[in-house]
């Protein structure tokens, strides 16, 4: 028997809008042709791993266009939102990552990857957050911006922790880290399931409850990226798992731009 599927406006208004996507964002990175829309992405590791600098890549390829002249340079040509808690991303290291990446192809001149890198910028929102109150209202902003425009494809979060204390130590109780984390990450969810988005986000490997926490229902993860930084060189190695499938690694510097060991 055929069942009534009943859906909001705001639901009814992203199903009819056409968005752009991050399908094939690095084939290395995502092997499955992904990230998908709707997928989340979470990047953890020690301190200094690079964690920061992964998101930064993946912005830098999100906002650059897929072509210049005819000229291929792999970009989305799509928009990206930072919600920046940690205040360890740097604009200007995002800025020598895309011109690295631009003096790599041949027939762009220095002032047309000024322009390129002008015109990408634009695609990009930095939402800076200080304390538990500016980040609930960000979430609920950041849904009201992707509703207004339709290249947004990627909304990034670091750190998905960084207010833990503040907000046991104002509870005045014992909250589980894992509880934490599901909450704000569900929190900010609800505010962009309907839009067909990526969400990536960041935590530190040390930050989980001690105990496996037990809920009903849990929030799918699909991609789980494990940086592990080599101290003793500039090399770091990314653990990835997409949904079941077996771990693959992917060896890589992050200096001033992201480069694959091959």
């Amino acid at each position: 028997m055929a069942t009534c599927q009943i859906e909001s406006g705001v639901q009814f208004f992203a199903r009819l809008t056409a968005r752009a996507n991050l399908k094939n964002l690095h084939s290395r990175i995502f092997k499955d042709g992904g990230p998908f829309p709707n997928e989340i992405i979470e990047v953890y590791g020690d301190s200094s791993a690079g964690k920061t600098s992964f998101i930064m890549e993946m912005i830098a390829y999100t906002i650059l266009p897929s072509t210049f002249q005819n000229i291929s340079i792999n970009g989305k040509n799509a928009s990206a939102i930072l919600i920046d808690s940690e205040h360890h991303f740097d604009l200007h290291r995002l800025v020598k990552s895309m011109q690295i990446k631009l003096k790599l192809i041949n027939n762009i001149k220095p002032d047309e990857i000024k322009s390129i890198i002008s015109e990408s910028l634009k695609r990009l929102i930095i939402c800076n957050v200080f304390n538990l109150f500016e980040l609930k209202c960000t979430f609920i902003k950041v849904g009201s911006i992707i509703h207004d425009n339709s290249n947004i494809a990627l909304v990034c979060f670091d750190s998905i922790q960084s207010f833990y204390w503040c907000e046991r130590d104002f509870n005045n109780k014992k909250l589980a880290k894992d509880q934490f984390k599901y909450d704000y990450l569900k929190y900010l969810i609800d505010q962009i399931k309907d839009y067909s988005v990526v969400l990536a986000y960041t935590r530190s490997t040390s930050f989980k409850s001690n105990q496996k926490y037990k809920r009903k229902q849990e929030i799918p993860i699909h991609y789980k990226i494990n940086l592990i930084r080599n101290l003793g060189t500039d090399m770091t190695v990314a653990n990835i798992q997409y949904k079941t499938n077996p771990v693959y690694t992917v060896k890589f510097r992050l200096k001033n731009c992201f480069q694959l060991n091959c």
